[in-house]
């Protein structure tokens, strides 16, 4: 063998083993991220207790003796989800009138990265980000202290929640060692948490087939959405509406829009610019009367992203009609 080919068969070889490692992306544990007396601990789901701005969802005993984080190397792209997700069900803690999300508390453990992505989809599809709805997104959501609770605030975004949703921590870098760990309780089992090992929409698979079925350090504080009038004793009742979006101004393409309708019959939500040409069509189907929140990534009914400027997005339901202004920025 010449020395000419022996290079290239050794590049080869190289760039071979390179592929190869790349893709052996795992689970990795971390050395516990805090002792604790476990003890007279339950393994059971938490019942959910009354914070001071709303109902706090949780599956955790707040006694954390372990985390877990993802190993490997490479950087997902905007549409891969690595990472973890963790479904709640509102009427599975005794919830069963329109709530928004108030907040987002997180535990992690150490981590060396910046920052990470975090999500809310709805639960349509059974597994996170099957079919592509994002209520909420942060492609660069600041990462938690370590070993403490960390809150995230996201109530002036009026994300009105489904029964079922999803809180997803996902990665935007993958490295050896993972840059960044979240926590959990190995005495508490669970089934409310998924991982990702391959970025794809429908690659979440249950962490207790990964050999980590247990409750992980994610909670969602709820509250009562705008548009929604209570009186004491009362049932909630629902008032015809549409919110402003958030953020406004929309940046980097990404906003919600809430809205609540009262009886049941169709619904158009669209999205015109300001020359009064339809851009992007939400919703064009029949709905039940409830409390809504949908989300707009700054694209048109082609996926193309559109340019920056001033935008109206108007919905009709019930013979009525409600618009309102959002400005886009790139």
């Amino acid at each position: 063998m010449n020395r000419k080919l022996f290079l290239l068969t050794l590049c080869f070889l190289i760039a071979s083993v390179s592929l190869i490692f790349a893709g052996q992306i795992s689970f990795v544990p971390a050395k516990p991220v805090l002792e604790k007396q476990l003890s007279d601990i339950s393994p059971s789901k938490s019942i959910p207790f009354i914070a001071t701005r709303g109902d706090t969802l949780k599956y955790d005993n707040d006694l954390f003796d372990g985390s877990l984080g993802l190993q490997g190397s490479g950087t997902p792209g905007p549409d891969e989800t690595y990472g973890f997700a963790t479904y709640f069900i509102l009427s599975e803690f005794g919830i069963t009138d329109p709530r928004k999300v108030g907040s987002i508390l997180l535990y992690f453990g150490s981590g060396t990265a910046t920052d990470f992505r975090l999500y809310i989809w709805d639960g349509a599809g059974g597994v996170p980000n099957s079919h592509g709805t994002h209520l909420y997104v942060d492609m660069n959501a600041p990462l938690p202290q370590p070993n403490a609770w960390t809150e995230y605030d996201l109530s002036a975004n009026n994300i009105v929640l489904p029964d079922t949703f999803w809180v997803g921590i996902c990665y935007n870098e993958i490295i050896t060692p993972p840059s960044w760990y979240v926590g959990y309780e190995s005495v508490t089992p669970d089934i409310h948490t998924y991982g990702n090992l391959s970025g794809g929409s429908g690659a979440w698979t249950a962490m207790g087939a990964h050999g980590y079925g247990y409750a992980y350090g994610v909670r969602a504080v709820v509250e009562i959405p705008p548009g929604i009038a209570e009186e004491p004793g009362k049932t909630a009742t629902l008032v015809f509406g549409l919110s402003q979006n958030a953020p406004n101004p929309v940046k980097d393409g990404q906003t919600t829009i809430s809205y609540t309708t009262t009886r049941k019959g169709p619904v158009s939500l669209k999205v015109y610019d300001i020359a009064g040409r339809l851009v992007r069509t939400l919703i064009d189907r029949n709905e039940s009367a409830e409390h809504k929140t949908v989300y707009w990534d700054g694209k048109d009914d082609n996926h193309r992203s559109v340019a920056a400027g001033v935008f109206f997005y108007r919905l009709v339901a019930e013979e009525k009609t409600a618009t309102k202004k959002m400005v886009l920025v790139r």
